[in-house]
């Protein structure tokens, strides 16, 4: 009896051992053994007992959300179990994960899951938005976005983080390049674009099928040249950069005109004073070198307006420069604000009156500003003026003092206007009666069958402000000479078809600029410049040489540089020079450009010219014989 006694509570220990085991297994399930396998376990894992191990560390709760836990099923064997107890098992057990064979020694036991708690939601954060710049926009944003169009070719002004007119343009053509809205305004789209790695650069060209004859093409900027001269009463290309600089540099605002005016000559008059250079307003190579270098500096305010006209109730940094020079000359007597209101309407009205323009202060047209600005305008108080509020001419009150060569007044300011828009005077409207004035007048004279003594008197000046007078310009031709043709001349220099020397000699320089202008300007295609051809050339709608506006420079012996040796290596392949190793415009040069002029029909005179480059990057050029 007592050895059965001992045997039960042997049973009996081995029961609790048991579920102690159980219970442990609840908390515990050890990985699946990956060693070789024994008799106990048909998949050839080792059937691991249970241990007592140090429990690690319990690890700090992580914010990272737990998935849903499926209840865990673990198979206890039972090797040779006695009868099962109403306690559950007894007998020797192991554990493992799974029931290969599916038999009756392995027991089910599902362990209750683990209580996990729902972490807090993470929100995905949304992308931040593409700041849209725009004129007047400053900061980091617009400084990589200058960076980035300078780096493309589009923007050629001081990477100063302020979204100026000279960032709207280099935006609007970078829009205009990469075919989206060319609005200057630097959106969503404009930037992921800019900023793409397949953006198009300002100097890429676009592919065409046909094999071009040459395959070297000009650059569309050229290199702006310092080694010249420019001041009131120029035109062109040159000028066109010049004002486009200082437009990038502050100075101006507006659209460039190619016409030194007014407004660019108080423009660079700012520059020059912020510069530390002689404040003249004439642009020569040292103005030239310091505008276009890296060490330029930028304008502290505007300080003139090109291109555009202003109206009343506006309001902005080009108002505010017209109202700084109403008050400097006088006119102005309320605050410099900004806002084009019923004081500043009032103080242009007194202006225009002294400058013999059409009195309408709701509006400073060009021809006022450019007015406004130039050195040569009349203060307040001073001589000369027309009040136009009676409705007639504005002209009609215009003095007929006798005008001669000498003077300098606000009435020879008011004719050399007149002369200008009726087609005989091309020069700077400056009051400054010189020998250009005299010219004119005196073609003037001609034209109205009055004494040609190149003085302004009373019969001259009231034949001039005659509004019913209507200009009949005589025909000129090869062979002609005299004032007409160097008037001709000039106006056709100043758009960029004629090259040669202002003489007053019609020679066939002057009939191929003349056939150059009618072509471009949709007329007859003569070489004679009749009534209808100086019509068109002496008015506001004249169009400009194609040449200058796509920034062609005239090269020429003695030159030297990039540009050159670019020509020489396309005059080298179309046959006409033997070589190009060099950047030197020398007597090789000159003479093979002179084969090339007298192959493709142009005038010969060894200068590439406007025309002479056009024709030569052109594929249509004619190769050497």
């Amino acid at each position: 009896m007592k050895k059965h006694l001992n045997r039960r509570a042997k049973v009996t220990a081995l029961c609790l051992l048991l579920l102690a085991c159980l219970a442990l297994t609840a908390c515990y399930v050890p990985p699946d053994d990956t060693g070789t396998g024994n008799n106990n376990n048909p998949n050839g894992n080792s059937a691991a007992r249970f241990e007592t191990a140090t429990p690690a560390p319990s690890p700090t709760p992580s914010p990272t959300p737990t998935a849903s836990p499926t209840p865990a099923t673990i198979y206890v064997e039972v090797t040779n179990p006695p009868a099962q107890s109403t306690n559950g098992y007894s007998g020797w057990t192991t554990t493992t994960t799974d029931n290969p064979n599916n038999t009756t020694n392995y027991q089910p036991v599902v362990t209750n899951p683990p209580v996990v708690t729902n972490a807090p939601a993470t929100n995905t954060p949304s992308p931040t938005p593409v700041e849209t710049l725009r004129k007047g926009s400053k900061g980091e944003a617009v400084r990589q976005l200058q960076q980035q169009l300078k780096t493309l070719g589009y923007y050629s002004g001081t990477v100063d983080g302020d979204y100026g007119d000279g960032t709207v343009a280099a935006v609007k053509a970078f829009q205009k390049a990469n075919r989206l809205t060319d609005d200057g305004v630097a959106g969503e789209k404009t930037q992921k674009a800019l900023f793409s790695g397949t953006a198009v650069a300002a100097t890429a060209t676009p592919k065409t099928t046909a094999t071009p004859k040459v395959t070297n093409t000009p650059k569309p900027t050229a290199t702006p040249k310092t080694n010249i001269y420019l001041e009131p009463g120029n035109s062109g290309a040159n000028v066109k950069k010049l004002q486009q600089q200082l437009i990038d540099l502050g100075y101006l605002s507006g659209s460039v005109t190619g016409y030194y005016r007014g407004a660019t000559e108080y423009a660079v008059i700012a520059f020059q004073k912020r510069n530390n250079l002689d404040a003249d307003g004439k642009a020569g190579p040292k103005t030239l070198e310091k505008l276009y270098s890296g060490t330029a500096k930028k304008a502290s305010q505007l300080a003139a307006t090109i291109g555009e006209t202003l109206y009343q109730g506006e309001s902005g940094d080009g108002v505010r420069a017209m109202q700084r020079r109403l008050k400097e000359l006088g006119y102005l007597t309320g605050n410099v604000d900004g806002s084009y209101g019923p004081a500043t309407a009032s103080a242009l009205e007194r202006f225009q009156a002294s400058h013999g323009h059409k009195v309408d202060g709701s509006r400073a047209t060009g021809d006022d500003l450019e007015a406004l600005y130039s050195s040569n305008a009349v203060r307040a108080g001073e001589s000369g003026g027309i009040d136009d509020d009676s409705g007639d001419s504005y002209y009609a009150n215009a003095s007929t003092e006798t005008l001669t060569q000498g003077m300098v007044s606000s009435d020879v300011k008011q004719m050399q206007n007149r002369l200008k828009e009726l087609g005989y005077y091309t020069g700077p409207v400056n009051g400054e009666y010189d020998s250009a004035t005299v010219t004119a007048v005196m073609a003037f004279q001609t034209s109205r069958n009055l004494d040609s003594d190149g003085k302004a008197g009373t019969s001259t000046l009231t034949a001039l402000y005659d509004e019913n007078y209507t200009v009949t310009y005589s025909t000129l031709k090869k062979g002609s000479k005299g004032s007409k043709v160097l008037n001709l001349q000039q106006a056709l220099y100043e758009f960029g078809y004629y090259t040669g020397a202002v003489d007053g000699s019609y020679g066939d320089g002057t009939v191929e600029a003349v056939r150059a202008f009618q072509s471009r300007n949709g007329l007859k295609v003569s070489g004679v410049a009749d009534n209808e051809t100086q019509t068109v050339l002496y008015s506001s709608n004249a169009l400009e040489a194609a040449e200058v506006a796509s920034g062609f420079d005239a090269l020429e012996y003695g030159d030297s540089g990039e540009d050159v040796l670019e020509m020489k290596d396309v005059l080298l392949q179309l046959g006409y020079a033997p070589s190009s190793n060099n950047d030197k415009y020398d007597s090789k040069t000159e003479a093979a450009v002179r084969l090339f002029q007298e192959r493709n029909g142009l005038t010969v005179d060894g200068v590439a010219g406007p025309a002479t480059l056009k024709k030569l990057y052109s594929e249509n050029a004619i190769a050497a014989e």
